[in-house]
């Protein structure tokens, strides 16, 4: 089975870029997702991102600032500002290499080869890179139920060449004319792609793919794919806001009964303070009574016994 390198490009305006990178991010903590992503296998992915950022989408809007800062103007919002190309590589080959010299050993291999690749392609046309995603958690289940990985990475470039100070890609796309003066079948621009990742991993073991132009129609459809998804993801994000704002509604009316239930709590707990005071007190009061009574009635029955004693004394001592 003969084993395969090749690379397919796309290319994309500023709202549609954004949710590629998203996608492409190696860390998949991004918006959106795809059916065919393993997640399982996600920590598998690796990434590398040039200007000193932390993803190709802060790359991306990095480089948008820059070139604000050197041409002293915004790109344009109908500019294509991404170009996008994906790296790919036959899996049984890739396979075949993991199990003589070990996964992590050709993945960081794979990388620095990719590197080499965008280091070509700015050297040849101009791109400005923004990042590499090794994507190692795509793939299919095959007849016989086993998953087979779509080998691939996601190479990321700022459609602007800071020392020509143009937009390659317009040039790039033009597919010049062959010897006899007639407009080229294929663009040559494109099947250079084809070369510079042949050339990284020709080595490997791997042959040339065949050299695929983007056609109007291909960008198209990914493109309007890409905003259709975004706009599902802009409605979801307008839907989970309103469903927060109504929450917070009605978490502010609970909080404000909380708080009334709270003051009436407290109020009766200083009624009921007040009450067993004055249970308090009525106890004291009734404890000084019966004391009260008991020591009169014993003064009272002291006082009879007194008297009763006098007249008995009498009645004896009376003369005859």
């Amino acid at each position: 089975m003969k084993a395969y390198s090749g690379v397919k490009a796309y290319y994309y305006k500023k709202e549609a870029a954004i949710a590629v990178l998203d996608h492409a991010h190696a860390l998949r903590n991004g918006f959106t997702q795809s059916q065919n992503v393993v997640s399982e296998l996600s920590h598998e992915n690796l990434g590398f991102y040039y200007h000193e950022s932390n993803s190709s989408a802060e790359a991306f809007e990095l480089m948008f600032e820059l070139h604000k800062q050197v041409t002293g103007k915004k790109v344009r919002r109908d500019n294509n500002a991404l170009f996008e190309h994906v790296v790919w590589l036959s899996e049984h080959q890739y396979s075949r290499l993991e199990m003589r010299f070990g996964q992590e050993r050709v993945k960081k291999a794979f990388l620095q080869r990719l590197k080499r690749y965008a280091e070509s392609v700015r050297q040849e046309f101009g791109f400005e890179p923004l990042g590499i995603d090794v994507h190692m958690d795509e793939g299919h289940i095959n007849d016989s139920g086993k998953f087979i990985r779509n080998i691939h990475a996601h190479v990321a470039f700022f459609n602007y060449d800071f020392l020509a100070r143009r937009a390659p890609l317009r040039h790039m796309m033009k597919k010049g004319r062959a010897e006899n003066g007639k407009t080229n079948s294929a663009n040559p621009n494109f099947e250079m792609l084809q070369n510079l990742v042949h050339e990284q991993f020709k080595g490997w073991g791997f042959s040339r793919g065949t050299a695929k132009s983007i056609t109007g129609r291909e960008h198209l459809q990914k493109e309007d794919f890409v905003k259709e998804k975004l706009q599902a993801y802009k409605l979801s994000a307008s839907q989970l806001t309103e469903q927060c704002g109504e929450l917070e509604q009605q978490l502010k009316a609970k909080e404000e009964k909380l708080s009334l239930a709270n003051e009436a709590i407290l109020q009766k707990k200083q009624e009921y303070k007040w009450l067993t005071e004055q249970v308090t007190k009525l106890s004291e009061l009734k404890r000084d009574m019966s004391k009260a009574i008991t020591q009169g009635c014993r003064a009272a029955l002291a006082s009879i016994l007194g008297k009763q004693a006098k007249y008995s004394v009498k009645v004896t001592n009376k003369p005859r």
